[in-house]
């Protein structure tokens, strides 16, 4: 899953030690690719990278401002098109002001 690789490719980058431990990860979805349902799919993708954060209790060590971009490079390794847009509403838990500078 897309969504590991880049934690861990992160975590590894950031020297943030994750401790030994198996857990499963799963999710299912009939949404077909390049429906214009991709924020679904970026809600899977919050909601596993809110477990491994979780799972490894490092939380704190990753800041809110950098998930959003985890997320998106999880689902631009999965090959997903998608914008930034979605993922600092989700990971920041709500509507937001973006600024955007031209």
């Amino acid at each position: 899953m897309g969504i590991c690789k880049v934690f861990h490719n992160y975590c590894r980058d950031n020297n943030i030690s994750l401790h030994e431990g198996n857990f499963t990860l799963a999710y299912d979805t009939n949404i077909p690719r390049q429906t214009g349902f991709q924020v679904l799919e970026c809600y899977y993708f919050c909601a596993a990278l809110s477990c491994l954060l979780d799972f490894y209790d490092i939380r704190q060590l990753v800041k809110v401002d950098v998930r959003s971009s985890l997320i998106l490079n999880a689902e631009k390794e999965l090959g997903i098109v998608a914008g930034l847009q979605g993922r600092v509403a989700q990971v920041y838990g709500g509507l937001v002001y973006m600024a955007h500078v031209w």
